[in-house]
C-alpha cells in the first residue's frame, strides 16, 4: 500500500511507520523538517510540510491507499483559554488543513484520537459505543477533530476509523507522565490523592498500539467505525507500586487526602489567575485523578483478533531502562549502576566515573538509535562495556569490531560477568577494512581509546570509513592536555584540535568536542580485586557513588580552558549529512 502519515516523528508514530515499512508498505511522511533522523532511518519518505500552513501542503500525493494521521499536541492538563486554542489549533486546525489539502480521497482514513475524546465518566463503563461528553480542553479539541474527519469521510464515501487508545508508554515516548511518575518515585515523592484505590486510565504498550493499528488497516469496512485501545486495568495504587518496582523501591509515594490536594489546587487556581499562567495543579485534574475509570474495549479486540499482551511490569521495565540510557526528563544512568559494569572489566570506580562522563555526552544523540557500532576496542582501560549497556538498555542492535582476537573474547566475558545480553554481534575485522562491512547504515559509531593508536593517516582512513558505514560518529581518546594521565597511563594522546579535525576532514558537521572524566583522585589510581570487593560492599559506598554522580554533573558546567589540563578523555561528536 501508498500510506501517507502524519506525525511519524512522535512517540506512536515512529513506532508505527518502522512496522509499515517492515511489512512492505510505502509511506510518505510530513515532516516539518525533512532533514530529521528518525523518519529517513525508519524507511519513510519524508514529504516537507507544516499542518498549520496550508501553501505547504499542495501537491500532495494522489491515489492513496490510506492515511494515517497523528499528528497533535498541546498541553493535556491545561485549563486556561490560551491553552484550549492552542489544542484546537494543533489537533481540529491541522485536521481540517490536512483533508482539505488531500488531492482525492484516499481508500481508508485511520485518524488517532483518544480515548479523552469520550470525556472523564466517573464510575460509568466507557466501551467503544459509549457517547462522547468532553469537558476539559484536552477532550474537547480531540472530539472536534473526531467530527472535522466524520464530516469530511460522510461527504466523500471516505470509510473512517478512530482509533481511541488510552494512556501509551513504551520506548520513545517522552511527553507524557509517566518520566514524571518514575522520577517521582524514584525520589521517594510521588503523590496518590485520595484512596488510590479508584482504577486509573488503562496504559497499553506502544507495541500493542501498532499491532492493533496494523489489524484496522488491514479490516475490511465501510462507514465511521471506532476501536478502543485499552489494557488491562490497575488501580493508581497498584500502578505506583509496579512503577516502583522499576525504579528499585519497595514504595516511594505519599498519600494526600483529597480535601487537603483540592485546597491546594484551589490556591494554585488563584494564583495563576493573578499571574495569567497555567496552575501547576487544578482541581479538575485532581477529580480525574481520583476518578473511577473503567473502560471495555472487548468489542474490538473480539474483531481486531488481537487482546494487549504486554504485560505492565515488564513494559515499564523496559521503559525505565530506555528513560535511563537517554536521559529522558532526569531519569538518566547512575555511577552506582556503572560501576559494577567496570569491576565485571577488572577495573573500579575510575572506569565507572569514566562511563558515566562519556554518556552525558552522548545521551542526548540515543533516542534515534537503532543499530549501533562499537568500532575497536580500548588499548587498555576496560572493554566498552559502557556501550554494550546502553545497547541494552535501548533494545538495539549492537555491531562490535576489532582487529584483536583477543580484544574480542575479553569483551564476550565481560559481558558475562556483567550479566549483560545486548541483540550482539561480533567481528574480528581490521580497523581499516570497516568500509566493507556491508552493513545497513549504523545510526551511531562509537569508538573510545581506539584512534590514538593508529598514526595520522590510518586515524583519517578510520573516520572516513566510519562516515561511510553510520550517521552520526562519536571518538574518545586520551586528553593530550592532561601531561600527568598521560604519563602514567602510557598511551598516545590527542589534542582538542585533533580529534575535531578528523571530524571535519572526513566531511563531517561537528555536532559537539570537549573534555570529560576528571575524577576527584589521582591518576592511575588502582586497587587490588580485594580491595575492589572491599569498597563495593562498604556502608560507604552508596554517598560516595552519590557524591561522585554530583561532582559529575558539574564537571559538565566547567568552560573548557579548566578542564583543558585535567580531564582525561578529549571527544569529539560528528554527524554525516547525506543527500
Amino acid at each position: 500500500m501508498h500510506i501517507l502519515m502524519t506525525g511519524a516523528n512522535g512517540f506512536i508514530g515512529l513506532h508505527l511507520l518502522r512496522r509499515l515499512v517492515r511489512d512492505g508498505h510505502t509511506v510518505t511522511c510530513l515532516v516539518r523538517d525533512r532533514g530529521r533522523v528518525p523518519v529517513s532511518a525508519a524507511g519513510g519518505r519524508a514529504w516537507r510540510a507544516d499542518l498549520l500552513d496550508p501553501a505547504t501542503l499542495a501537491g500532495l500525493p494522489a491515489d492513496l491507499d490510506a492515511v494515517f494521521h497523528l499528528a497533535g499536541g498541546g498541553r493535556v492538563s491545561t485549563v486556561t483559554e490560551a491553552g484550549m486554542a492552542d489544542l484546537r489549533r494543533l489537533n481540529v486546525e491541522t485536521t481540517r488543513n490536512l483533508l482539505a489539502a488531500l488531492p482525492q480521497p484516499p481508500r481508508k482514513l485511520l485518524l488517532f484520537s483518544s480515548v479523552s475524546a469520550q470525556g472523564v465518566r466517573d464510575g460509568v463503563v466507557v466501551r467503544e459505543d459509549t457517547a462522547c461528553e468532553p469537558r476539559s480542553p484536552h477532550e474537547i479539541a480531540k472530539y472536534e477533530s473526531e467530527r472535522e474527519a466524520e464530516t469530511w469521510c460522510a461527504a466523500r464515501g471516505v470509510p473512517l476509523a478512530i482509533l481511541r487508545p488510552a494512556q501509551v508508554y513504551g520506548p520513545g515516548d517522552v511527553a507524557s507522565e509517566i518520566p514524571t511518575m518514575l522520577r517521582l518515585l524514584r525520589l521517594g515523592a510521588f503523590p496518590i490523592f485520595g484512596t488510590g484505590e479508584n482504577l486509573m486510565v488503562p496504559l497499553i504498550h506502544v507495541s500493542d498500539v501498532v499491532e492493533m493499528a496494523v489489524r484496522v488497516l488491514n479490516l475490511a469496512f465501510v462507514g465511521t467505525r471506532r476501536f478502543g485501545l485499552t489494557g488491562r486495568q490497575y488501580s493508581v495504587a497498584e500502578t505506583a507500586s509496579i512503577f516502583a518496582a522499576a525504579v528499585g523501591r519497595r514504595s516511594g509515594w505519599l498519600r494526600v487526602p483529597k480535601r487537603l490536594a483540592h485546597t491546594a489546587a484551589a490556591g494554585f487556581e488563584s494564583l495563576s489567575a493573578l499571574a495569567g499562567t497555567q496552575p501547576p495543579l487544578s482541581r479538575a485534574r485532581i477529580d480525574n485523578m481520583t476518578a473511577q475509570r473503567v473502560y471495555d474495549s472487548s468489542a474490538s479486540q473480539r474483531e481486531l483478533g488481537f487482546a494487549p499482551a504486554r504485560d505492565l511490569a515488564d513494559g515499564i521495565r523496559e521503559t525505565y531502562a530506555w528513560y535511563q540510557a537517554t536521559g529522558t526528563r532526569g531519569l538518566g544512568r547512575q555511577l552506582a549502576e556503572y560501576y559494577p559494569i567496570a569491576l565485571a572489566e577488572g577495573e573500579g570506580v575510575g572506569t565507572a566515573y569514566e562511563y558515566l562522563a562519556k554518556w552525558r555526552v552522548i545521551h542526548k544523540f540515543l533516542p534515534s538509535v537503532r543499530r549501533m557500532l562499537i568500532a575497536g576496542l580500548p588499548e587498555k582501560y576496560g572493554c566498552s562495556l559502557d556501550f554494550a549497556a546502553l545497547a541494552c538498555g535501548l533494545e538495539v542492535e549492537l555491531v562490535v569490531v576489532d582487529e584483536r582476537e583477543e580484544a574480542l573474547l575479553r569483551f564476550r566475558q565481560a559481558l558475562q560477568r556483567a550479566r549483560l545480553s545486548p541483540q550482539l554481534t561480533l567481528r574480528q575485522v581490521a580497523l581499516g577494512q570497516i568500509a566493507a562491512l556491508r552493513e545497513p547504515p549504523f545510526d551511531l559509531a562509537l569508538s573510545c581509546e581506539v584512534v590514538q593508536r593508529l598514526d595520522e593517516t590510518a586515524r583519517r582512513g578510520f573516520v572516513g570509513d566510519l562516515a561511510r558505514v553510520a550517521r552520526r560518529i562519536a571518538l574518545f581518546a586520551p586528553n593530550a592536555g592532561n601531561r600527568a594521565h598521560a604519563t602514567r597511563s602510557h598511551l598516545a594522546s590527542l589534542s582538542l584540535d585533533d580529534i575535531s579535525s578528523l571530524m571535519t576532514l572526513a566531511g563531517l558537521t561537528l555536532e559537539d568536542a570537549g573534555f570529560v572524566d576528571m575524577p576527584p583522585f589521582p591518576p592511575g589510581l588502582t586497587l587490588s580485586q580485594a580491595k575492589r570487593e572491599h569498597v563495593k560492599q562498604a556502608r560507604w559506598q552508596g554517598p560516595a557513588l552519590a557524591a561522585l554522580q554530583l561532582f559529575c554533573r558539574a564537571e559538565g558546567s566547567l568552560p573548557r580552558a579548566a578542564k583543558r589540563p585535567f580531564a582525561h578523555i578529549v571527544y569529539a561528536v560528528g554527524r554525516v549529512d547525506r543527500t
